[in-house]
């Protein structure tokens, strides 16, 4: 795991993998839009707040263009709110929220632009206020935020300081406090999305953390194939849709023969690769639907659904049988080199569903049919045996 500076564009905070960036949009988006949604209401609220001022301090000729300004500006919000129930959203909603955010300083602006100097400075804290709900409470990323402040800061110095010429002491005074609103401002909404990705990288990991313990905790580490455990999960749903459907299947338990040789002669470095080359050939020879599961040593089983007569399993016998006992190529511990060995295989299997038969029983049916097939020293043979049909190949050293 790196660390999130690595992963963290520093001045953007984008994740620099993009189909990183990618899922946690597509992850906060929900959160988004409900942000998005009640920041927007509380706005529109405050900003109309404000009209409560204009009977004391606008002069009542200006009274109704400030309205006029008021108002086109809250359609714009309302406009954006709208906007959040729209597919569209979930790629611009964070430039739709940055562009009303601009929307309504461009109209607080506008509307300074009217009054007289001596009012302005009763409504000055608007600004100040919108620079603050636009870093750390509509919801929209730093980045846009920054952007969208620094365009309402340059455009408040060259309606006021350049072109209205204001005195040198109230665009000094108006500036310092717009430079500080958005230092403090901007680095609360630099920490909270720093916080609100580094929570998502944390969740994200301990997900995949959770989900490789599951894996490793269901299947054999050597081979990576199902475990016992896993096994007895597909079985017992298979077993559940086989008594609804009818539809039948059988259980193949298979023991190599000749593989303890392998290990006592060339080591278990040599028996490892054996059984992971077997894990490869055998399920080459299955479906997408089978279950290959390596119970431990060098027993095997396979679960698969819809075979339901001795001629179809026996064709899947032979295959399986034919791949195992080709020659493998394993490493020796005298000569540091490698060398050829051969295994064969005792298979045995039960079909199901049977009346009343658990996972665990229909498993130690199939087991018994194994052994009672490796006991009789029969090859290619498939027969009844008890509850299932076995069948042994040649032994091999």
């Amino acid at each position: 795991m790196s660390s999130l500076h690595e992963q963290l564009h520093p001045v953007s905070l984008s994740f620099r993998d993009r189909a990183l960036e990618a899922h946690y949009q597509a992850v906060s988006l929900p959160r988004l839009r409900w942000h998005a949604r009640l920041a927007t209401i509380v706005g529109l609220a405050v900003y109309a707040l404000f009209g409560i001022l204009d009977p004391y301090y606008v002069p009542e000729a200006l009274q109704g263009l400030v309205w006029q300004v008021r108002l086109a500006s809250m359609l714009c919000g309302v406009a954006a709110l709208m906007a959040t129930w729209a597919a569209w959203y979930d790629r611009w909603g964070h430039t739709v929220l940055m562009l009303s955010g601009l929307v309504a300083g461009a109209s607080t602006l506008t509307i300074f632009w009217f009054l007289p100097p001596r009012v302005l400075e009763h409504y000055y804290a608007a600004l100040l206020l919108l620079c603050v709900f636009i870093y750390d409470f509509v919801g929209v990323r730093f980045s846009l935020a920054l952007l969208g402040n620094l365009i309402l800061l340059a455009a408040y110095n060259v309606l006021f300081v350049w072109l209205q010429e204001r005195p040198r002491e109230v665009w000094m005074s108006h500036n310092l406090h717009l430079v500080c609103a958005n230092i403090l401002a901007g680095t609360a909404a630099y920490l909270a999305e720093y916080r609100q990705r580094k929570l998502f990288l944390i969740q994200r990991y301990l997900k995949q953390d959770a989900q490789q313990m599951r894996h490793d905790a269901l299947h054999d580490a050597l081979t990576r194939l199902p475990n016992r455990l896993l096994l007895l999960d597909r079985l017992e749903q298979s077993l559940s849709h086989a008594r609804r459907t009818g539809q039948p299947g059988a259980v193949l338990f298979i023991d190599l023969d000749g593989f303890k040789a392998v290990n006592d002669t060339h080591g278990h470095s040599a028996g490892d690769e054996v059984l992971r080359e077997v894990a490869r050939r055998m399920r080459r020879c299955l479906r997408e639907s089978d279950t290959l599961c390596r119970l431990g040593g060098d027993e095997f089983v396979v679960l698969t659904p819809g075979v339901g007569t001795v001629q179809q399993l026996q064709a899947l016998i032979d295959k399986l049988r034919t791949e195992i006992e080709l020659a493998f190529v394993v490493p020796t511990i005298r000569t540091q080199g490698v060398t050829k060995v051969w295994v064969g295989a005792s298979m045995g299997a039960t079909f199901f569903p049977p009346a009343d038969l658990q996972a665990e029983e229909l498993l130690n049916a199939a087991d018994e049919a194994m052994y009672r097939a490796k006991r009789s020293g029969r090859s290619l043979e498939l027969g009844v045996v008890g509850g299932g049909v076995g069948a042994s190949g040649a032994h091999a050293a």
